[in-house]
């Protein structure tokens, strides 16, 4: 059994405590651009937060383009299609 997974939005004021996450991503100077776009969500596994140390992550989506794929495989996961 996996677990309680939650997904939590992130409020655009508290964004910037997700740097180190987001720097995995992306640079600075990009994250800057795109922060207070959007929506910015926080998944948790029974309480912590979880989304590093993955090397295989399956992303379901019904509008999957291939920006976001290599979104993932920047970050050394594989991706399903």
């Amino acid at each position: 059994m996996l677990g309680k997974v939650n997904l939590k939005e992130v409020k655009k004021q508290d964004r910037i405590n997700y740097l180190q996450y987001l720097s995995l991503a992306d640079e600075r100077e990009m994250i800057n651009r795109y922060i207070d776009q959007g929506e910015l969500y926080e998944i948790t596994l029974n309480g912590e937060t979880i989304g590093r140390n993955f090397n295989k992550m399956i992303v379901g989506t019904a509008n999957s383009s291939i920006d976001n794929m290599a979104f993932y495989q920047k970050q050394g996961s594989e991706c399903l299609v």
